[in-house]
């Protein structure tokens, strides 16, 4: 059965650079070469060469021309890649692919880039090596794929200018409450994070944080019922963690809800009829990986229907066929049927 993008999802673009919706966290998929069912564990972490074939940014063939705003570069660094960095005006994007540990000392050399919106280190990174890098002027985006064990996370109180923080795996409650104390943070991306009542106290105080990403960590329904006390949380991605029908009930009171991503996890097609409270919900994931066979077209997409602010869809591990999408899609109302055509939907299709 092959793959068919009918709707596809947006790939990182270049005024989107923020870690948001599509703030890699589905890159986690690509990465599952062996995952648990019961929703425990990644068993098997794919190596450094396979995270630099996956990431899911687009760098432009541009590295070697001096207006190019987004660039390349490998670490360790030599004269090549600082030069390249330095020849340039502004960047608004650049991306280190890291085949060694990044340390302390050698994320002091940031501060003299000329950055102006995203900073992404692809690869092992020190906590030591964190709060130096953000100290690079300009820099509102930090993305990290791993943070390496031992050491914390601290000073990040002084840190006005980052806006926008991803770490795709290490993060630990201590970590999360360190980054609560950021003053300027709205989006948090915590896949695959350990999570615990602290730390979400201390994220639900931070007054300007909208947007949480807990995908593949350890986030249950008793997380669900503490962070559905916030009034300020309006994205949440909480896929293939271990809530149930309990913990969709709960977040289900999160009027304010304008994202939710909720894709593999003990959730039936028949809980979806919950999503009926969440008004101004724009954005929905739903489904399972590959094999998943508890949602179809024809039990899910009339609960879609009765979204009344909906957008946005990503259906995960859906397979249909062409007739069977054309006739889901014309059973759904017009109004809907338009806001989801014109916006994104993925799934698989076969002929």
């Amino acid at each position: 059965m092959a793959v068919s993008h009918i709707f596809t999802r947006s790939t990182l673009r270049s005024e989107d650079y923020s870690a948001k919706s599509t703030r890699l966290t589905n890159l986690t998929h690509s990465f599952m070469t062996s995952v648990a069912k019961d929703h425990r564990c990644i068993k098997e972490r794919p190596s450094i060469d396979e995270l630099h074939r996956s990431a899911r940014v687009e760098l432009a063939d541009q590295d070697d021309k001096p207006d190019s705003t987004r660039v390349e570069i490998d670490f360790p660094f030599d004269d090549r890649a600082i030069a390249k960095v330095r020849a340039h005006s502004k960047i608004e994007l650049l991306f280190i692919k890291v085949h060694t540990t990044l340390k302390k000392q050698d994320a002091k050399i940031f501060q003299s880039f000329p950055l102006t919106g995203v900073l992404q280190i692809w690869g092992d990174v020190t906590r030591a090596a964190v709060r130096p890098a953000m100290e690079c002027p300009g820099v509102e985006t930090l993305i990290v794929f791993t943070l390496k064990a031992g050491g914390h996370l601290n000073g990040f109180a002084d840190v006005e200018s980052i806006e926008d923080f991803t770490c795709m795996y290490g993060l630990r409650s201590n970590d999360l409450q360190e980054i609560a104390r950021l003053p300027s943070i709205r989006k948090l991306g915590a896949q695959q994070s350990q999570v615990d009542k602290d730390a979400l106290t201390a994220l639900m105080d931070a007054p300007q944080l909208t947007d949480l990403d807990f995908e593949s960590s350890n986030f249950d329904d008793n997380h669900a019922s503490q962070i559905a006390q916030s009034k300020t949380i309006t994205g949440l991605e909480i896929g293939f963690t271990r809530i149930s029908k309990q913990g969709l009930k709960s977040i289900c009171t999160m009027q304010q809800l304008k994202e939710l991503d909720i894709w593999s996890n003990n959730i039936a097609e028949d809980d979806l009829d919950m999503l009926q409270s969440l008004e101004n919900l724009e954005y929905l994931s739903v489904g399972g990986h590959d094999d998943q066979t508890d949602f179809t077209p024809d039990g899910t997409f009339p609960k879609l229907e009765k979204l009344p602010s909906l957008k946005r869809v990503w259906l995960d591990g859906f397979r249909v066929t062409r007739k069977e999408w054309t006739t889901s899609m014309t059973a759904m109302s017009g109004s809907v049927s338009h806001q989801l055509k014109t916006e994104t939907i993925r799934l698989f299709v076969s002929p």
